[in-house]
């Protein structure tokens, strides 16, 4: 499991817990349940420094790939 920190620019989220398979499993401080059953693009390949994609949950009845780059930047990434 990795904790990833991003840089804080006032948004309610400032790290993500994701599992082997790059699903987010907890956040905080705030948006749990926004963010957490959500997958990590590429999470083995993640760097401080950069953006990230997230391949977010489809609602149901929804088709396609729902991908969308986390406009903040990894601060730091933790093994945990």
């Amino acid at each position: 499991m990795k904790k990833i920190y991003f840089e804080d620019q006032g948004q309610d989220f400032l790290w993500w817990i994701i599992n082997m398979d790059g699903i987010v499993t907890d956040c905080g401080p705030f948006q749990k349940h926004i963010w957490t059953g959500n997958t990590v693009v590429d999470h083995d390949h993640i760097k401080v420094g950069e953006t990230i994609d997230i391949l977010l949950k489809s609602p149901i009845g929804m088709r396609g790939l729902n991908i969308r780059e986390v406009n903040y930047k990894i601060e730091k990434i933790e093994s945990i």
